[in-house]
């Protein structure tokens, strides 16, 4: 079974075994590869601007809105939101169509699991797949499709990979985990026009990001889940996040 797929997350509450562990390794060697070579083919590429980024808007968006207000600090609020421009921003330069609806709901609850209602949970399991569980959860609740239910799920539950492919993963999936990966460590930030990024900085600033999400990582995770095996490699990698760069200067 592919990590981060619904029946991998249903039979292991995401903890790793040891050929899980090999291939996740595997991963980040093919995803840092891939991005090698993809940066370098967008050295000389004019990038596209989007005039102006859309947050969709629906009676569940709205509703789940409501709900998630009270779940995050205003740091992993901005985090989500943020996470949604940057999966569309990616999608609209790799000319790829993806459902902002489903899209914007899976970046908006893809880090529920760190919430402080949540992340004592990722000391038993991992905290994607148990956001991913509480999500549905709060998407029945407001009656949201099963399709929808299934999509959102997967996506939350992938956004750790080091690589989603779409081979195995829906677009929703592929791109949530890109967005909160730029977002977080500043990957893929070469294919955002720079009149974007300021867009985005300027709507949702990252003004305390950087240390609230380090002190999610530094929570006690299970140290046979994503987060507890990648947890250095994740924290380095924040550190030097180039989206970040300005803030931290003396």
């Amino acid at each position: 079974m592919n990590i981060g797929k619904y029946q991998w997350a249903k039979q292991t509450s995401g903890i790793l075994n040891t050929y899980e562990k090999i291939s996740l390794f595997w991963q980040i060697i093919q995803s840092e590869w891939r991005l090698a070579i993809e940066k370098r083919r967008f050295r000389n590429v004019t990038l596209s601007q989007i005039e102006q980024i859309k947050i969709p808007d629906s009676s569940l968006i709205r509703n789940i809105n409501a709900d998630i207000n009270n779940l995050y600090s205003i740091e992993l609020l901005k985090h989500c939101i943020r996470t949604y421009c940057w999966a569309s921003l990616l999608a609209h330069t790799d000319n790829v169509q993806v459902d902002s609806e489903q899209l914007y709901l899976a970046s908006l609850l893809h880090d529920l699991g760190l919430s402080d209602q949540h992340i004592h949970h990722a000391q038993c399991g991992c905290f994607a797949v148990y956001g991913a569980e509480q999500a549905v959860k709060i998407l029945q609740r407001h009656h949201a499709e099963e399709q929808l239910r299934h999509i959102v799920y997967e996506a939350i539950s992938a956004h750790l990979n080091p690589w989603v492919d779409t081979m195995d993963f829906d677009n929703v999936a592929v791109y949530t985990n890109q967005g909160a990966f730029l977002d977080v460590t500043g990957k893929r930030l070469y294919k955002i026009h720079h009149a974007n990024q300021n867009e985005v900085l300027q709507s949702y600033p990252r003004t305390d990001f950087q240390r609230e999400i380090l002190a999610t990582m530094e929570n006690p995770h299970h140290k046979s889940t994503r987060a507890g095996l990648m947890k250095k490699a994740f924290m380095n990698m924040v550190r030097s996040n180039p989206l970040d760069a300005t803030i931290n200067k003396p």
